[in-house]
């Protein structure tokens, strides 16, 4: 049996057509909040985009201040690093104290031990030199107005006292055997009383052997070589 459908067929179409604008409706709706979603994002993204770009001016001057104090601290470092350079003669001065210590023995005492810097000779003279020339060449060639940087040599006097000149003579000889010293001079050695005991006093002069000098040549070459480099001269 069939069913006998009551409806007319406009109020069909009406319902149809208000089902339709519903759906219409909704999706405007949901279109309108997209888009406003959206549009505050954008706001959002734009507006820290220009807090970026007005505080970029800032920051780059910060980081151009910063680089300065960097650079002049780096020019400072360097300065200091060049005046290490000049003053460092990679030379252990304990160590030639200790050479002294051990090679003087126990008959040899020391009232005096200095070590001066001196100036490495401009130039050597060719020839033979007069007797009565040699102490001008040599206050000619050291300049007492020190202290110096850079290549320089240390002279070395010793002062002292011993049993007697043998022994005085036996530790000139072990100076001049020792890597750690050459050109070893002595100045004097005279008989003199101490404590009513008759002694050997003495005084000589030496460089310590830490750098090399060639003959004929002008100047002189500072090595770091350590002490078992001898003096060329």
């Amino acid at each position: 049996m069939k069913e006998i459908d009551f409806l007319p067929q406009w109020y069909k179409d009406k319902r149809r057509r208000q089902t339709n604008y519903r759906v219409q409706y909704i999706g405007l709706i949901c279109l309108a909040v997209v888009m406003v979603t959206w549009t505050i994002t954008t706001l959002n993204s734009i507006s820290r985009a220009g807090f970026h770009l007005t505080a970029a001016p800032c920051t780059r001057a910060d980081a151009s201040e910063e680089f300065r104090q960097m650079r002049v601290e780096l020019e400072q470092l360097h300065a200091e690093d060049a005046v290490l350079s000049r003053i460092d003669q990679r030379l252990r001065i304990s160590g030639a104290i200790g050479e002294l210590s051990f090679l003087s023995g126990n008959r040899v005492k020391f009232s005096r031990l200095r070590m001066a810097a001196e100036k490495f000779p401009e130039k050597e003279t060719a020839g033979k030199i007069a007797r009565n020339t040699i102490r001008a060449i040599r206050e000619a060639m050291t300049d007492k107005s020190g202290p110096y940087e850079g290549d320089i040599r240390l002279k070395v006097t010793i002062a002292g006292i011993a049993a007697d000149a043998t022994y005085v003579a036996g530790f000139i000889r072990k100076l001049e055997e020792s890597p750690w010293f050459f050109q070893v001079t002595p100045s004097y050695c005279r008989n003199t009383n101490v404590a009513g005991h008759v002694v050997s006093e003495f005084e000589i002069t030496c460089y310590i052997a830490n750098y090399t000098e060639q003959k004929g040549s002008t100047g002189a070459v500072a090595a770091n070589a350590g002490p078992d480099m001898k003096g060329d001269i």
